[in-house]
């Protein structure tokens, strides 16, 4: 169990040790989940996040263990018609990896759409599959989508995802697009999860690409404000972009510059940041040891 301090934290990691940069063969990735769960630090772990691509291989590796809550990632596509016959292929493969590990379960479902332009078809689509899973629609960062946020807060089962990293410096967003993309989900009432390149608690240089990245407390903060004091899409990156790990704290809540969230306050934000993937889930740990020092 997390300590009192961090408790905010519980479950917010989905562990995606098959995806970049790690890039872990299913059977590393799947045994590591495996140690996770089992240790003392599994208070941080949420689902195991897994593509939908290889599900064939992760029932080999799981059938007759433990119950797997698994975050699903849709296979990609770049246009609308292999967009639908990617859907109906993932459901498919879920299928037949269910009757070969009956514990395997979704618990998400995560797909990135194609064309915004058919986000209310795409919507509809998802629906179906929003009984089995909760379904969280990936979107871009650099290009408007009020409007595809708009669809989205009008169905209540549905979710955004955004990335915020990758290999390359381009995938990162800056901090004034992140702060947008997060103010547009809390003015709405959208629960939103992230992914790539949130390995640190606190906002830093990429060593491997010289990008700047993002830190998951920073973003704890920031959805806290835009919720509670109507931050603006400017205050929230300012506190984005904050860096320097001397205005942070852990303990008894989380502060920045003396700004304190209380548990009320943080049971809030996480409302709305439900979790992020991250292929490491050292990293954050030692990320936040480091803090509480």
């Amino acid at each position: 169990m997390a300590s009192t301090d961090i408790r905010y934290l519980e479950n917010i990691v989905d562990y995606a040790g098959t995806f970049p940069p790690a890039a872990l063969t299913a059977s590393e990735s799947y045994s590591n989940y495996k140690t996770y769960r089992a240790g003392r630090e599994s208070w941080i772990l949420g689902y195991l996040a897994w593509s939908c691509t290889n599900l064939s291989e992760l029932a080999r590796l799981s059938g007759g263990n433990d119950e797997v809550e698994l975050a699903l990632i849709g296979r990609p596509s770049d246009s609308w018609d292999a967009w639908l016959q990617a859907r109906e292929q993932d459901v498919e493969d879920y299928n037949t990896a269910v009757d070969i590990a009956p514990n395997l379960v979704a618990a998400t479902y995560e797909s990135r759409i194609a064309d915004l332009g058919r986000m209310t078809d795409a919507l509809g689509v998802l629906k179906a599959l929003s009984k089995e899973a909760d379904i969280f629609v990936e979107l871009p960062w650099n290009v408007p989508i009020d409007d595809a946020l708009a669809e989205i807060a009008s169905h209540e089962w549905a979710r955004a995802k955004f990335r915020t990293g990758g290999t390359a410096k381009e995938a990162y967003p800056t901090p004034e697009q992140l702060a947008t993309v997060i103010k547009g989900c809390v003015d709405l009432e959208i629960e939103f999860k992230l992914t790539a390149g949130l390995h640190e608690p606190i906002a830093h240089t990429d060593a491997s690409n010289g990008a700047f990245a993002h830190g998951f407390l920073n973003i704890l903060m920031a959805t806290s404000m835009a919720y509670t004091d109507d931050a603006t899409v400017r205050e929230m990156a300012e506190v984005l972009s904050a860096a320097d790990p001397s205005e942070w704290s852990v303990r008894d809540g989380l502060a920045f510059r003396g700004r304190v969230l209380g548990e009320d306050e943080l049971d809030d934000a996480r409302s709305f940041f439900t979790s992020f993937g991250s292929c490491s889930l050292d990293e954050p740990l030692q990320g936040l040891a480091g803090l509480r020092r």
